[in-house]
């Protein structure tokens, strides 16, 4: 399934040193995302670059490979934690537990991706959110071996019924035309910068809110070279297993049932195959309709 690009929402994470607490702004550019860094043979990538004008530099070349994995037994859900801030239009996303402004360490004593990021948005009538656009700026994903986190920067709106992406190290442009999908503005884009997702095998997924509550999670451990799919938003065991992840992923696109109106939950995550392509692994958080 394809959509046709009305608007595409990019957060590009800038990871840079001296961008480090950098400011949000949201600008209007053709052009968006950061470009990603060079493959070494252990499947990880250098530090992503970019010129003095802002292009993105050289994504990573596509060599589609075979997958090799098994499925894993789902974890268990977790207790629901109703103290937890439900996402809103109109909320600020409230204090987190980790701070989203520098990087560091969040509350769980893991690796946090939260340097200076910069939005940019384009459209064809200047609009930059939507009435029911919800606000889950300052959730944080948290991502078990290797251990690390990433906390949305401020202003990640994501439409009702929409999807957030995480890319591993790829622009929009580069990770979409791979993928063979094509966005409207039901999806928003978060270039990792080599960062965040770091898959290679055994990786679980939480979310949490900028409360530090669990919202969602510990998803099913996933195998390398395979990925995970969820169909139905309120059962944490409900995932199925692809494979051969290059074909059969559909990241930005959800088909799981279920689920509170207006409530992210995460929906899938994939470990593709083939030399150079792990810059293409992705992270996806949906939000029930």
């Amino acid at each position: 399934m394809t959509r046709t690009i009305h608007r595409s929402a990019v957060i590009a994470l800038a990871l840079a040193s001296g961008c480090a607490g950098a400011s949000m702004s949201r600008t209007v550019d053709e052009d968006g995302g950061l470009g990603s860094g060079e493959d070494s043979s252990d499947g990880g990538t250098l530090p992503p670059t970019t010129d003095p004008s802002g292009d993105p530099s050289t994504d990573p070349t596509t060599d589609p490979g075979s997958s090799d994995g098994a499925d894993s037994d789902p974890a268990t859900s977790a207790d629901d934690e109703s103290s937890g801030n439900l996402p809103g239009s109109s909320s600020d996303g409230g204090e987190s537990g980790n701070d989203s402004s520098s990087s560091g360490a969040g509350s769980s004593g893991n690796e946090s991706t939260s340097s200076g990021a910069a939005i940019e948005s384009s459209s064809d009538d200047g609009e930059t959110a939507a009435a029911d656009d919800i606000d889950i700026s300052g959730y944080t994903i948290v991502q078990t071996d290797s251990d690390r986190e990433l906390v949305l920067p401020g202003d990640t709106l994501v439409p009702l019924g929409g999807c957030l992406v995480i890319g591993r190290n790829a622009s929009p442009a580069a990770f979409q035309t791979f993928w063979d999908v094509s966005w409207g503005d039901e999806v928003v884009y978060i270039d990792g910068a080599d960062d965040f997702p770091s898959i290679n095998g055994d990786e679980a997924y939480s979310l949490r809110s900028p409360a530090d509550v669990l919202l969602d999670g510990p998803t099913p451990v996933l195998e390398a070279s395979t990925a995970l799919w969820r169909d139905d938003a309120d059962d944490l065991a409900a995932w199925n297993v692809d494979m051969s992840p290059n074909s059969a992923s559909t990241p930005g696109i959800s088909d799981a049932v279920g689920g509170s109106s207006g409530t992210p939950y995460l929906s899938e995550y994939s470990d593709p195959t083939g030399a150079g392509n792990f810059a293409y692994e992705f992270v996806e958080v949906c939000i029930a309709p």
